[in-house]
Parts: C-alpha cells; structure tokens; sequence
C-alpha cells in the first residue's frame, strides 16, 4: 500500500513537471510569435519610413521644377504634412485611433490562438 502511494506521489510530480514544461513552451511561443511580429511590423515601418522619405523629396523636387521655385514644391509637400498630423491628433483626441489599434490588437490576439 505504501509503494502504491509513493507511485501515486511520484506519478502526480511527474505530471506538474510536464505540465510546467508544457506551459513554458506554450509562452515561449507565444513570446516568440509576438516578438517575432513586433520585428517584422517595425522592420517595414523603417522600410515605408524611407519610402515615403524619398517619395516625398522627390515630389518636393518635382513640384520645384513645375513651379520654378527652390523651395514651394517642399513648403506644399510639408503643409500636406502638416495638414495629416492635424488631422490623426483629431482622431487620436476623439479616441478612434485607440478603438481601431485596441480591435486591431484583438484580432491579431485572436489570430494567434487559433493557430
């Protein structure tokens, strides 16, 4: 009888142990695939980041030779600029901005439990 508790003790431990293993390597996905996401997002923010850069200088340039002018192709492309961050501080003070990344958020959540 007592050999069939120590089994039982000993079958029970064995069990917490694989299930802390099981739970570590659960988050350790996780973990992996977020930050994995995080790189890969941020990685084409730097890309878009220099895209737009270069799209923009080279409107400005453009838009200088079209106007004969050193500077108001630059001065038109930083007040359409200027006229987008006015408007994305409207939506962030109004809190559509949040809604939309907390949804967004959410479905990527979701998206990786399903997985």
């Amino acid at each position: 009888m007592a050999s069939s508790i120590g089994d039982i003790v000993e079958k029970i431990t064995e069990y917490i142990q694989i299930k802390t293993e099981l739970i570590k390597l659960k988050v350790i996905g996780h973990v992996s695939r977020v930050l994995s996401n995080v790189i890969a997002i941020a990685l084409i923010g730097v890309i878009a980041f220099f895209f737009f850069f270069f799209l923009s200088f080279s409107l400005g340039s453009y838009l200088n030779s079209l106007l004969e002018s050193e500077f108001l192709g630059h001065l038109i492309v930083a007040g359409f600029y200027l006229l987008l961050i006015i408007i994305i501080f409207l939506l962030v003070k109004t809190g559509k901005i949040q809604s939309w990344l907390e949804n967004l958020i959410l479905k990527i959540a979701e998206q990786e439990e399903d997985e």
